[in-house]
């Protein structure tokens, strides 16, 4: 066990409200007393205590005792919401994965079921087709990046008919610009997905806001060097010159968060991704930072310790 400490009487008395997002123009969000990030591990939930499982259904009229915010920059954002909450009672304690799914998989399985030439160096981005993720920035910098890679995008559903319309003709533009670009669209089995990740030269996240961004911590188990907005949790998470280049982010102040110079922000991204792909060694080194820091701070394991050392602060465990 973990040392979870919560007795019965304590869980019947307590709640920590855990927010992951306060997105731009999605309003305010009620703070709502929620299972830690950590117990959504089965193999963290299935070892904890009763008293502490039942978080779950504890009725919503007992008093919020503490919030947990899953960065720095999300606790800003708590405060700056909620400007009544007591700022020492919101707590920081990032997300977490289980490093034993991802990790740098040898197999070219994966990448090879998409026709994706393991054996050729390409840049990977993962996520969703939708404004916050940042993935036009991306397609606009990957006209500018060494053309003897490959470029690959492994992409969720669109947020609107609008964005898939915009981003499907970049793609389409890019594509006959240069090869090798590969646009997959269908849900890649997490076995094969870990495996395109491991094979990447760099990863990339492009985002505009991202509360924590922990795509960034999946790349980085797996050994990739990572180049990635400094916006939100992400400087959590990547260290600049270590893990990664951060790309500098300034915004423009509307209500979507867009940079405020979007063709700088997108040839700061192609700069710094096209150094990592000449300079492998840098890359190199820059990935296996990368899965030790992981293994250091990201693992649920360090998840829940933080988590429970926050629930013993309240019970005073």
């Amino acid at each position: 066990m973990m040392g979870i400490h919560l007795s019965r009487d304590a869980a019947a008395q307590t709640l920590t409200a855990t927010v992951a997002t306060v997105a731009p123009g999605a309003g305010t969000p009620t703070l709502m007393p929620s299972i830690p990030a950590w117990m959504r591990s089965r193999k963290v939930r299935a070892a904890a205590p009763d008293c502490v499982k039942r978080e779950a259904v504890l009725p919503y009229r007992l008093r919020l005792v503490n919030v947990i915010a899953v960065s720095r920059s999300m606790r800003d954002d708590v405060l700056r919401v909620y400007p009544a909450v007591d700022a020492a009672k919101v707590k920081v304690v990032h997300n977490g994965i289980d490093t034993d799914e991802f990790f740098p998989d040898p197999s070219s399985a994966g990448p090879e079921s998409q026709d994706i030439d393991p054996h050729i160096p390409y840049v990977l981005f993962v996520g969703r087709v939708t404004r916050q993720k940042g993935i036009t920035y991306l397609l606009e910098a990957a006209r500018f990046f060494d053309p003897a890679v490959q470029v690959v995008f492994c992409v969720g559903a669109p947020d609107t008919p609008e964005i898939e319309r915009e981003v499907r003709a970049q793609v389409t533009e890019l594509a006959e610009r240069r090869k090798g670009v590969f646009w997959v669209e269908e849900m890649v089995p997490r076995p094969e997905l870990v495996q395109i990740i491991s094979h990447a030269s760099v990863f990339v996240c492009p985002s505009i806001y991202e509360p924590f961004g922990l795509i960034n911590v999946e790349a980085m188990a797996c050994s990739v060097p990572v180049v990635a907005s400094a916006v939100g949790g992400v400087p959590e998470i990547v260290v600049d010159g270590e893990t990664g280049f951060l790309v500098p982010f300034v915004p423009s102040g509307d209500a979507f968060g867009t940079p405020a110079e979007p063709e700088a922000f997108a040839t700061a991204i192609a700069e710094r991704v096209n150094r990592l792909l000449s300079e492998p060694e840098l890359a190199k080194a820059f990935g296996a930072a990368g899965r030790e820091r992981v293994l250091a701070q990201f693992t649920w394991k360090a998840v829940a310790r933080q988590t429970v050392d926050v629930y013993d602060q309240v019970t005073g465990g």
